[in-house]
């Protein structure tokens, strides 16, 4: 799976498609729209995104005890000159944290989604402990319904 995995994910950046991959058990890419005949046993959607900052915030509160923890894609926005958020996960379990990415410089998030994995890459991450939710703060800059969305619909 690990092969899999790497092996679609080079495919994917290194070819700059937007397009959603079907990998099936041998590996091999199907393409975006002409998927073929798939079934759910054999072939999985992969649907991927970049953005330029993964943050792994640990929300805590006032003893310092851990409520939750999320992840929260941004994107730099040179006209505000400040990174705005596109997208935010709470994290359940540490498989979801950013991983080193194996192809390229950066980091990866992975997720299954209603039978989709979900696949971010990261040029950057951060980690923080605060008494106040950063998504929250940052729709002062950017309203919730005004963000670009990390995956098409």
């Amino acid at each position: 799976m690990k092969r899999l995995t790497a092996f679609l994910f080079a495919l994917y950046f290194f070819a700059n498609s937007t397009m959603p991959v079907f990998a099936g058990r041998n590996g091999h890419s199907t393409g975006g729209t002409s998927a073929g005949n798939l079934s759910p046993s054999s072939d999985t959607l992969i649907s991927r995104a970049k953005v330029d900052l993964v943050e792994v915030n640990h929300f805590v509160d006032e003893t310092g005890r851990e409520v939750f923890q999320q992840t929260i894609f941004y994107d730099w926005s040179k006209s505000q000159n400040r990174y705005l958020v596109r997208h935010w996960r709470l994290v359940k379990a540490a498989s979801q944290l950013p991983k080193p990415a194996s192809t390229a410089k950066g980091f990866v998030c992975q997720w299954t989604e209603n039978g989709t994995i979900r696949q971010v890459f990261a040029a950057r991450k951060r980690q923080t402990w605060t008494q106040t939710d950063p998504e929250r703060t940052n729709r002062a800059h950017l309203p919730e319904d005004a963000r670009k969305p990390l995956f098409r619909r």
